[in-house]
Order: structure tokens, then sequence, then C-alpha cells
């Protein structure tokens, strides 16, 4: 139980921070992963069963985030977001390994697709402190 108050408190904070402090990116993306979490919650099989299977609709929630971190990637002039959809796409693509191989252990299977959100989240940590620096410093603030 230690991980999910771990995560919680790291999904509330890195997204608490670029909603208040980020630029237009920081703040989407913030909205994008909480949005993600709480369908992710709703599409997740029933416990017994979570990870015995392909995640059908963790899978489509993943694809959706990717989609739409693409978008920010594609209207931002900054790198973070090319590498925050790398990683989502590296995420997307570790559902693969319930498919390919079914008797994958559901621990490694849970692992694998949920592990990719902790470098993700402080990477929009990161890029919110930076939008913010150079806001202070008055250098290209306009860019995202």
């Amino acid at each position: 139980m230690v991980h999910v108050f771990l995560f919680w408190s790291l999904m509330a904070g890195c997204c608490g921070y670029a909603l208040v402090y980020g630029g237009a990116a920081e703040r989407v993306v913030a909205i994008v992963f909480l949005g993600g979490d709480v369908l992710s919650d709703i599409a997740m099989s029933p416990y017994a069963v979570r990870y015995a299977r392909f995640e059908t609709g963790t899978f489509l929630v993943d694809l959706a985030m990717a989609a739409l971190l693409f978008a920010v990637a594609i209207r931002s002039r900054r790198y973070w977001p090319m590498w925050m959809c790398a990683f989502q796409s590296v995420q997307l693509g570790s559902h693969f390994a319930g498919l390919l191989e079914p008797t994958i252990l559901r621990l490694t299977y849970g692992l694998l697709i949920s592990l990719w959100a902790y470098p993700m989240l402080l990477l929009l940590a990161i890029a919110t402190l930076r939008k913010r620096m150079r806001t202070a410093r008055g250098a290209n603030a306009a860019a995202s």
C-alpha cells in the first residue's frame, strides 16, 4: 500500500505544481495525467484478474494519452514534450508484453505498464520548474 501512497503523493504534487505554476503545455499535460489516471482506474480489470491478461481498457486510455501528448509535443517549442511522448510510447508498447507472452507474471506486466508514470511525473515537475525560471528572468516566457 505504500506504493499507492507514494504514487498519489507524487501525482498530486507534480500535477498540482504544473497546474499552478506551469505554462499552457505543462497544465495540459497535468490534466492529461489526472484524467488518464481516473480513466485507467475505471477501465482496469477487477483486482482478482488484473494483469492476468491484456488490459484492453487501460491500453485504450494509454493510447488516448499518447495521442494527446503527441499533440502537445507537435505544438511546443520545447524538448520535454517529445520526451514525454516517447515515455508514453514505451509505456504503450509495454502493453504488448501481455499479448505476446500470455504466461507473463501479473506483477511483471503491472510493473511494465505502470512504472513509466514515475519518470513522466518527475519530467513534468522539472519542465514546470524550468518554465518558472524562464519566466522569472523574462527569457522567452511566451514559448511553451
